[in-house]
């Protein structure tokens, strides 16, 4: 009897080796696992074709709410509909991250929730925003081969008072965000998937674990469960190694709030090739290709324990010195502002071919 099963185990190997392609390579993490984060409004027709070279599984984009509805009930679409479409014949999936005020309401970084005219404005962006560019919506009647987008993040570093109108974090200012948006965007798409917003360390701001177990323990308070499928850590930080510990804590406070790890997303994480001498995230050219490496090695090995659903390097390309942003914005990119490619790009495209 226990020869009669060598044989029969040995005869389903030898057909499982034969079906299996000559050379074939077992994937360490799926094409969507490896992201990027747009800065710019458009990406160039050059664009595309790195972003389909480079194995770009994924692109997380801001997608503001002034940049859509100018005026009350005015909706200007075709700059949106350019960035999704590129991101689409690039083969990535797009992840957009919906955030901030229209002009007539003030401060683009306020959120939301501030009047009841503003709430019932955002809802309503939000659903001329979902029954256009998902399931069913409107591109999909005008495109028979659009591929609907069904997964939005809300906001964006809410811990940090810089993007939560200059004011202090409120954790549970934040659910109430995260709840008026679930309420619209699963009115038009009830399977729609909710990303929590991206949390950064930061002096001035909320540390990421404090603040999301504050959302947990609101929650708890409501006696519902939260209405986002994902949680979300932006760990910059000043090595590989101290990332890696935030994500660690990240991911068992999560745990021990939840009784499980639900997914998360590595919403930011990414080094720049220059910049303030004393920013944690500034080092040189070489130092910031090898890092690339570094962390998406990392985060390959920890992403079935840790559950990590993509990773997204900030920034596909770097922004102008002029232009408004971060201190280090100006470096982050794995192309410069004027398109050319840094070492950080060849080690990207490395990355990501062992996905492929």
């Amino acid at each position: 009897m226990n020869r009669l099963w060598l044989i029969v185990g040995g005869l389903l190997l030898a057909c499982l080796l034969a079906a299996a392609p000559a050379g074939a390579k077992p994937r360490p993490a799926p094409k969507s696992f490896y992201g990027v984060v747009s800065q710019a409004g458009s990406f160039s027709t050059s664009d595309v074709s790195r972003l389909s070279r480079g194995g770009v599984g994924t692109v997380r984009f801001l997608l503001a709410w002034r940049g859509v509805e100018r005026a009350p009930g005015n909706y200007r679409w075709g700059p949106l509909d350019a960035k999704i479409d590129a991101i689409r014949k690039a083969g990535a999936t797009p992840l957009p991250v919906l955030f901030g005020l229209p002009p007539w309401f003030g401060n683009s970084r306020t959120p939301p929730i501030r009047t009841d005219q503003m709430k019932f404005a955002w809802q309503r962006f939000l659903d001329r925003v979902v029954t256009r560019y998902g399931p069913g919506g409107t591109m999909a009647a005008l495109d028979p081969d659009y591929e609907p987008i069904t997964a939005w993040q809300l906001w964006n570093e809410p811990n940090l008072p810089s993007f939560w109108g200059e004011s202090a974090p409120e954790p549970r200012d934040y659910v109430t965000l995260v709840r008026l948006s679930a309420l619209a965007i699963h009115d038009v798409d009830p399977e729609a998937e909710l990303i929590a917003a991206g949390l950064s360390p930061a002096p001035n701001g909320m540390p990421p674990v404090d603040y999301m177990d504050a959302v947990y323990d609101y929650y708890d308070e409501l006696g519902i469960d939260p209405d986002f499928d994902h949680i979300s850590l932006n760990p910059y930080a000043r090595s590989v190694k101290d990332s890696k510990r935030q994500v660690r804590r990240f991911s068992r406070a999560a745990r021990r709030a939840t009784g499980s790890r639900p997914r998360l997303l590595i919403a930011e994480i990414g080094w720049g090739s220059g910049g303030p001498k004393r920013h944690p995230a500034t080092t040189t050219k070489k130092r910031q290709a090898k890092r690339v490496s570094r962390a998406f090695r990392m985060f390959e090995r920890k992403r079935r324990r840790w559950r990590i659903s993509s990773v997204h390097w900030y920034a596909w390309r770097d922004l102008p010195p002029s232009a408004d942003g971060c201190p280090f914005c100006a470096h982050v990119g794995l192309f410069d502002s004027d398109g050319r490619a840094k070492p950080a790009w060849k080690t990207f495209r490395r990355t990501t071919r062992r996905g492929r």
